[in-house]
Formats: C-alpha cells, sequence, structure tokens
C-alpha cells in the first residue's frame, strides 16, 4: 500500500508535514516523504504482529488478557497516570492508525533535529531543543533511552491525545494561536527542560 490509497489516514500524512514544518515542503517532496512513512509503519506493524488486533483492543489492554499486553504494561500505564479514557481513546483505532501515529512522530523528530543540528553543528544540543520544544512517546513498559531520562523520560503512547489536547487548550485563544501563550510555553518548557518533563508535572497537578 502507498500514498496512492484510498485509506483517509495515508492522505492525512501530507497536510501533518505541511502543519508541522510550514514552507519547508513541496508537494513532490511531501509525498515522497509520506510514502517513506507508510512504509516504516507497515515494517513497524509487521515487526509488532499487531495487524489482528481487533479495533477495540483496549479490552485486552485493561484486562491483561493478550500476549501483547501483561499485566506489568497495565501497571506501567496506570502509574504514568494513563486513565481507561487514554486507553480506549489510543487502542479502539484501527491499527494502522496508531503505527502511523508512530512512524510520523519517528520521522518529525528526526526531521526537528537536521533542522538544529544545521544550526547548532552540536548533536546533543540539537536533540536538548527538539526534547525541549517536541513530546518523545514510546510504547512501555519503560524503556531505556539513551537521553531521555527520570521525568524526562518518553511518554506512553496512549497519553499522546490527552497531550494534543492540553496543547490546543494552551496555545490556541478564540480559534487562533496565541503568540503570548506559545511565548509562556517556551518558557515553561524551559524551566522543565523537556516536553516530557513539563507535561509530567501538568498531569501530577491535574492540569492535563
Amino acid at each position: 500500500m502507498d500514498i496512492n490509497s484510498k485509506a483517509p489516514w495515508i492522505h492525512d500524512i501530507p497536510f501533518r508535514i505541511y502543519a508541522n514544518f510550514p514552507g519547508t515542503f513541496r508537494p513532490r517532496q511531501a509525498k515522497a516523504v509520506a510514502q517513506k512513512i507508510v512504509r516504516k509503519a507497515f515494517a513497524l506493524q509487521k515487526k509488532a504482529g499487531t495487524r489482528d488486533l481487533p479495533d477495540a483492543a483496549s479490552r485486552l489492554v485493561l484486562s491483561a488478557a493478550d500476549p501483547w499486553f501483561s499485566e506489568e504494561y497495565l501497571d506501567y500505564l496506570l502509574a504514568e497516570g494513563v486513565t481507561t479514557q487514554d486507553i480506549e481513546s489510543w487502542w479502539d483505532q484501527p491499527d494502522m492508525y496508531r503505527w502511523m501515529d508512530v512512524a510520523f512522530d519517528d520521522w518529525r523528530l528526526s526531521h526537528y533535529f537536521e533542522l538544529w543540528l544545521r544550526e547548532l553543528w552540536d548533536t546533543e544540543e540539537a536533540w536538548s531543543v527538539v526534547y525541549r520544544e517536541q513530546p518523545c512517546f514510546a510504547y512501555g513498559p519503560p524503556v531505556e533511552h539513551r537521553r531521555l531520562k527520570g521525568e524526562h523520560r518518553p511518554l506512553p503512547w496512549e497519553l499522546n491525545d490527552r497531550y494534543d489536547a492540553w496543547l490546543q487548550r494552551l496555545i490556541v485563544k478564540d480559534g487562533a494561536v496565541s503568540q503570548d501563550c506559545r511565548e509562556l510555553l517556551f518558557w515553561e518548557s524551559v524551566k522543565w527542560k523537556t516536553r516530557n518533563a513539563l507535561f509530567r508535572a501538568k498531569l501530577k497537578n491535574d492540569e492535563a
């Protein structure tokens, strides 16, 4: 399956590219990137062996009733502040929707890193800026991450929708992005050093 498929989530990818990097990609370039993301998503799905999961897989997660979902996995999610609603929002959708999100996010972070590396000429500084301004997600239980430890560690993918909703409430005022709110978010991110640590603080304070 490629970008010419009729699947709606495939045609959504170029628009997500434009939204994240406005004015950077021409249509042909965006389509080429989208093709790579699609192939990556299918490869991830095949490797994980989740193709046959039901569209309403949340019941398997919540009951730890499938080899893919152990009690350890559910305990990890609950400890991270993930709610039943978060689990249902993430897992009650077609499996490929999830892998498209994962593949797109992997490309998005890598591209942000490339852009900052051109300016800073230092790998660690570039990644520091990326993680300060962007969230990083991963499937649990807790995974070892080279750069993100402690409160900075990757967020569970099950928190993806709640993060997006929190961000929209924070920076969108009267139907438009508020530059004052974006500046406030920037300085809060500087304070917490990573977007992950900032969002975890908001979760603990019931602000997200």
